[in-house]
């Protein structure tokens, strides 16, 4: 390829010379191609030279030897930033699997102090468990329907499964006093609700204290 500069403007000239090669009779296309081939020859071109873009400069690059000292420290450095990265990684993962058994063990201890606990409270009971159970197993008769009956084992469910934790509202206490007082059984004083095992009392005979009626 020819070393020739070429200015703008005539860059301009020759485009415009192409563009006359479509020109609609033959007779120009015909003068337009010979005035663009008088353009390449009359600058000492080829076509080669106007089609094909120019060649990119040459480019130089130094490449060290391979016992170069800056290329093993540089290798070497590399080597040991790999190997930290490496080793800083395995300790967190080994802190973060540490900190999980922790969790679960402080969570399986703390389930496992509940279910104690829960153990403890319905092994000691409430204090109207012991007469409500003589009731249910013994007195069944005395009962007023299927409700009261209902009412009775719920209430011993929940004794036997929570321990000292049940509570009884005041309408339910009453309406137990008033069950068990049928067959002469009761609890401690008012609204023991919850509280130790107390021994079995007998419930006063309400019967006993109502006047008797005179017979003629």
């Amino acid at each position: 390829m020819a070393d020739v500069r070429v200015t703008e403007r005539e860059l301009e000239v020759l485009v415009k010379m192409l563009g006359m090669l479509g020109a609609a009779t033959v007779g120009e296309r015909a003068a337009a191609a010979l005035k663009v081939t008088e353009w390449v020859k009359g600058r000492g071109l080829a076509w080669s030279d106007v089609i094909l873009p120019p060649p990119p400069p040459p480019v130089t690059v130094r490449v060290r030897g391979e016992g170069d000292s800056w290329i093993n420290s540089m290798a070497q450095m590399a080597a040991q930033a790999q190997a930290q990265a490496t080793r800083e990684a395995a300790a967190q993962a080994m802190a973060r699997a540490a900190q999980a058994r922790e969790a679960a063990r402080a969570q399986a201890q703390a389930h496992q102090a509940g279910q104690a606990y829960k153990m403890a409270q319905a092994a000691q009971g409430p204090p109207w468990q012991g007469p409500a159970g003589v009731m249910a197993a013994q007195h069944m008769d005395l009962l007023k329907g299927s409700k009261e009956a209902e009412f009775l084992n719920s209430q011993l469910a929940r004794a036997q499964a929570y321990g000292t934790a049940v509570r009884l509202s005041v309408k339910q206490e009453a309406w137990l006093r008033d069950i068990l007082g049928r067959a002469g059984l009761g609890w401690g004083g008012e609204g023991q609700g919850v509280g130790a095992p107390a021994a079995l009392t007998p419930a006063p005979d309400e019967r006993a204290a109502l006047p008797r009626k005179r017979t003629r």
